[in-house]
């Protein structure tokens, strides 16, 4: 009698939480990961290389980076096609109003922009013999790139609290807006920004041009257990949080969080250290910019779809199969966890051309000021926006379905589960740590 208890109750409970995975994209796979180097799993475990394989690289579609100086010419970046803005956007120490430049050898001033550099236009080249840096999930698209911080840089003023110093004081939003400006008069289809800053009226205003000509922008949350900050919580923004290969939330920055959109890979991934040689890194940055190297692959293959459309197919298709869109409530995971096969197989052009992400709780700017028209956004975030209310039925009834489907994996994954050893682990922290 007790044993039949036992079981009834905790295949009831492992059926609950495999329905949970399900619908958030928490089961992972782990093939062998490319070159044999554990730090490109995202390259493997989303299927990066069958996107490349079939044509599908970011061709045709410009992607931003606003981030650190960049070291452009490190071997693992030499057939990308990069266009560095130059100078930089804050200035020289000891003489203010005198730029400093967007590149740089020193690892303290590029590391940070580099690796995410790399992690979407990267070739894998090391740069010493026998070594691999991270191979790029867009290798095809353009870059644009843009240095607004100078953490840890001789050449700088240091502050524990300033990253950019402009006329002998903090700069980094000032810097921040003309770099997204520069960015937009250039022609991003994407913008990736692993970093914090304010959000004043004026970057408000910036943000709202970029969403009115259907621009993606693309951050992360902060690497801590507070409140996101800067970018992320602006409407609009696709906000993300990082995970690690087992598909578990990065810990240190594992907070309930309205702004956050989706789960992307960021923990333990290939990066730099202080020699240009291959280190592990984790944060939301790195899953910033993957996010937006996906996001690019997706455009690439379905040049017509708007920047709203492929928003709304990135919330749409997360986790590992097709679900009614559904929103965490407990707020971690955002609407799942991304995935390019999903999205790549998903033709976005006959989605809202509408961006879904005005519902942040608090978010600025509002949809109305954005386009001088008014339209229901759902603020329970469980609907593709903007439609009618969730019909509970048809979701209770995907519920009930994928319970029956999961059940009949329900012992091999018992087996499974009580058999997988967990992943020792160290939670390294991203070289601008301060950021994103």
């Amino acid at each position: 009698m007790s044993s039949i208890h036992w079981n009834v109750k905790h295949t009831v409970r492992l059926l609950s939480v495999l329905l949970t995975a399900s619908l958030f994209g928490m089961i992972g796979m782990s093939p062998a990961t490319a070159d044999g180097n554990p730090g490109l799993w995202y390259f493997d475990d989303y299927g990066v290389q069958q996107a490349h394989d079939e044509g599908f690289t970011g061709k045709g579609v410009t992607i931003a980076i606003i981030d650190t100086p960049i070291y452009s010419d490190i071997p693992g970046l030499d057939s990308a096609d990069i266009t560095v803005h130059e100078p930089g956007y804050c200035d020289i120490s000891g003489t203010p109003g005198t730029r400093a430049p967007a590149t740089s050898t020193d690892p303290r001033a590029s590391t940070h922009g580099t690796e995410m550099a790399l992690l979407i236009a990267g070739n894998g080249k090391g740069s010493n013999p026998g070594e691999t840096t991270a191979r790029g999930v867009a290798p095809g698209a353009k870059i644009n790139y843009y240095a607004t911080s100078y953490r840890e840089v001789d050449f700088v003023e240091l502050s524990s609290d300033i990253n950019c110093f402009r006329n002998g004081e903090d700069g980094q939003e000032d810097s921040v807006i003309e770099a997204l400006s520069q960015a937009l008069k250039d022609g991003a289809d994407i913008i990736s920004m692993s970093f914090a800053t304010g959000s004043s009226p004026k970057l408000e205003d910036l943000v709202s041009e970029a969403l009115k000509t259907g621009v993606i922008l693309v951050s992360g949350t902060s690497n801590d257990k507070n409140r996101s900050m800067g970018m992320a919580s602006f409407n609009g923004v696709v906000t993300m949080q990082s995970e690690t290969k087992d598909s578990e939330i990065y810990a240190d920055a594992k907070k309930p969080d309205d702004s956050i959109t989706a789960v992307g890979p960021g923990v333990e991934v290939l990066g730099l250290d202080e020699h240009w040689g291959p280190k592990l890194i984790t944060g939301t940055s790195p899953s910033t910019a993957i996010t937006a190297g996906f996001l690019a692959l997706v455009k690439s293959k379905y040049p017509s779809a708007t920047g709203n459309q492929i928003i709304q197919s990135l919330i749409k298709n997360t986790g590992a199969s097709e679900h009614t869109v559904y929103y965490d409530p407990q707020k971690y995971w955002g609407y799942g966890s991304m995935s390019l096969n999903q999205m790549l197989s998903f033709d976005p052009t006959n989605l809202p051309d509408i961006n879904p992400l005005f519902n942040k709780l608090y978010g600025f700017p509002k949809y109305d000021d954005v386009f001088d028209e008014k339209i229901s956004i759902p603020t329970t975030k469980e609907t593709l926006a903007p439609s009618k209310e969730t019909d509970t039925s048809i979701l209770m009834l995907s519920i009930s379905l994928g319970g029956i489907l999961l059940a009949g994996g329900a012992v091999f994954l018992i087996i499974l589960l009580n058999s997988r050893r967990k992943r020792a682990r160290n939670s390294l922290p991203s070289t601008f740590e301060k950021g994103l």
